[in-house]
Parts: structure tokens; sequence; C-alpha cells
């Protein structure tokens, strides 16, 4: 889930259902398959999360030059 949300042509539909099945069949247990797919996207999210929380040039804070009045069309 991690790379899914880093990479994004890692689609967790595919994942997912994988995971599941592997966990009916008795090779993984299902609690730990849910844990690290919740814990995979969380940690996917916070790395954009923290990416966009960076101090940048806001718009707001500088609006540039001002712009000009329109003329009265009447």
């Amino acid at each position: 889930m991690l790379a899914e949300n880093v990479f994004p042509p890692i689609p967790s539909e595919i994942i997912m259902p994988l995971a599941g099945f592997t966990a009916a069949r008795g090779e993984l247990h299902i609690v730990g398959v849910v844990v690290a797919g919740s814990v995979g996207t969380l940690l996917g999210a916070l790395i954009w999360y923290y990416i966009g929380l960076r101090p940048r040039h806001h718009a707001a804070q500088d609006p540039g030059p001002k712009a000009r009045p329109v003329a009265d069309a009447g």
C-alpha cells in the first residue's frame, strides 16, 4: 500500500485481493494483512502530506503586481 501511494502504477486493487487469497490459504495471517495494508496506506499518505507541507511561496502572502481597474464600459 505504501508503494501504491508513492508509485501510482501499483494499484492496491491487485495487491490486496492477492494478499487476502494468500491469507485464506493459510500462508499469511489475515490480521497481519489488514495491519500491513493500513500502515502502508498511512505511511504513503504521510509522505505526500509532508512533501506538500514544506514551506514555499504562497500567492496569498504576496499577491504580486496589483491588477489595473477595468475601465467602465458605459
